[in-house]
């Protein structure tokens, strides 16, 4: 009996002490990204950059992805078919995971948790974790490089600066935007290596 009460104990311990070191490490990537998004703040006001990212950041709204799909859909041949396949079936899992992990973790945007911060583009929800904008970019990038692979450089850069702009806007902290990153690539990948 008491051996089963000592190893309790024990797990108990190593649980706590586990939770507190990953709060610890959660509040030290908050501190850092709070501290990026200050570093950007400058860039951010001025004029042609906002204006740049911020149309950058409205075309990931999700009507390039349409565009790609009708484009997709008139070209009519087996390769475009498969293309709208792998495009759908990535958008019917990156957009419940992103939501579901989203709300979730319910991590508040930085103009909602850092004073003075304003954010420069109306944000749909109220939570940052993982950026949806920056994962349907690398989603959308990969399946489509799959297609057309001359375009891979092009189509990284802009979900680079689809994720960058969302930092600029003040909606994103640079954790979500790894975060949204990792999640779109290892779908796009998961998409072209199984359909």
């Amino acid at each position: 009996m008491s051996y089963t009460v000592a190893m309790l104990s024990i797990m108990v311990t190593r649980t706590s002490y586990i939770y507190t070191s990953f709060q610890r490490s959660g509040e030290y990537l908050l501190r850092f990204d709070r501290h990026l998004i200050l570093l950007a703040l400058p860039t951010a006001s001025v004029k042609p950059v906002k204006v740049f990212f911020r149309y950058i950041s409205k075309t990931a709204d999700g009507y390039l992805y349409l565009l790609a799909a009708i484009c997709a859909l008139a070209y009519n041949s087996p390769e475009s078919r498969y293309y709208l396949w792998c495009l759908a079936a990535g958008f019917a899992v990156e957009r419940p995971l992103y939501f579901f992990l989203k709300n979730t973790i319910k991590r508040d945007r930085p103009f909602i948790a850092i004073p003075n911060l304003t954010a420069m583009v109306a944000p749909g929800d109220r939570f940052s974790f993982p950026s949806g904008h920056t994962s349907a970019a690398f989603m959308f990038g990969i399946v489509t490089a799959a297609v057309i692979p001359e375009a891979f450089i092009v189509l990284m850069s802009y979900a680079l600066l689809v994720g960058i702009s969302r930092i600029i806007m003040g909606v994103h902290y640079p954790s979500d935007i790894i975060a949204g990153s990792c999640l779109g690539i290892f779908i796009g990948s998961m998409i072209i290596k199984y359909i």
